[in-house]
C-alpha cells in the first residue's frame, strides 16, 4: 500500500464549533475499539461485510485502519470533540482518484453515545473543506442505504444532491444492498455552510 509523506497526526486538520478532524493515530486504539464495541448494535446494520477472519469490533480491525491512515487512495480521520478531545466517530475518505477525476467517496460512523447531537453534520462539513481545500479534489460522493434516513438528512444538510440508485452496491450482513448516491462538487460547495474557518 503506497503511503504519502507523514504528518503530525496530533494536529487538527479542520475544526468547527464543536468537533474537529485529525488523522487516526496509534494512541486511539483503546478508545476507538471501546467506542465501536459499545456501539455495535447501532453500527452493524450499516457497515460493509468485513474481510474474512477480521472482527470489525476488535483491536485487529483498528490496526488495519491504522495501516491505511494516509495513502494515495484513502485517508482515515478521527472525529474528536473539541472540549475534551474525546474520539466520537470516524471518517474515511476512500476511493481517491486523481488525474482527470479528482474525486473520492466518504464512509463514516458516529459512536452511539454521540448520535443525534449534530456532530456528524459538522464533521462532514469539515471533511468537505479538507477534500476541496487541502486535497484539491473536485467531487465527493456518499452512498447511503435507502432506509438510513438520518444519514440522508446529514448529507442533504451539507449540500449533497441526489444522483440515483446504485443496485446491489455493497454487501452488508450477507446481502447485496442498494444504495442511494449523493454527491457534491467543489463548485457547489458553500464553505460557510460547512463550518469551514
Amino acid at each position: 500500500m503506497a503511503t504519502i509523506d507523514p504528518v503530525d497526526t496530533r494536529e487538527l486538520l479542520e475544526a468547527g464549533p464543536r468537533v474537529g478532524l485529525r488523522y487516526l493515530m496509534e494512541s486511539d486504539r483503546d478508545a476507538y475499539t471501546k467506542l465501536r464495541c459499545e456501539s455495535r448494535s447501532h453500527l452493524e446494520p450499516w457497515e460493509p461485510a468485513p474481510l474474512p477472519g477480521v472482527d470489525p469490533y476488535s483491536i485487529t480491525f483498528f490496526d488495519r485502519q491504522l495501516i491505511g491512515v494516509r495513502t494515495m487512495t484513502s485517508e482515515k480521520l478521527a472525529i474528536v470533540r473539541l472540549d475534551d478531545r474525546a474520539l466520537v466517530g470516524h471518517m474515511t475518505i476512500g476511493g481517491i482518484i486523481r488525474g482527470a477525476g479528482q474525486m473520492c467517496h466518504l464512509g463514516y460512523w458516529m459512536g452511539e453515545p454521540f448520535k443525534g447531537r449534530g456532530y456528524m453534520t459538522e464533521a462532514i462539513g469539515l471533511t468537505l473543506a479538507h477534500c476541496f481545500v487541502r486535497m484539491g479534489l473536485h467531487r465527493v460522493e456518499a452512498n447511503i442505504q435507502p432506509h438510513n434516513k438520518p444519514s440522508i438528512h446529514v448529507v442533504r444538510t451539507c449540500g449533497f444532491r441526489y444522483e440515483g440508485l446504485s443496485k446491489g452496491l455493497v454487501q452488508i450482513r450477507s446481502e447485496w444492498r442498494d444504495h442511494l448516491r449523493y454527491a457534491i462538487t467543489a463548485d457547489e460547495w458553500n464553505p460557510l455552510a460547512s463550518g469551514h474557518r
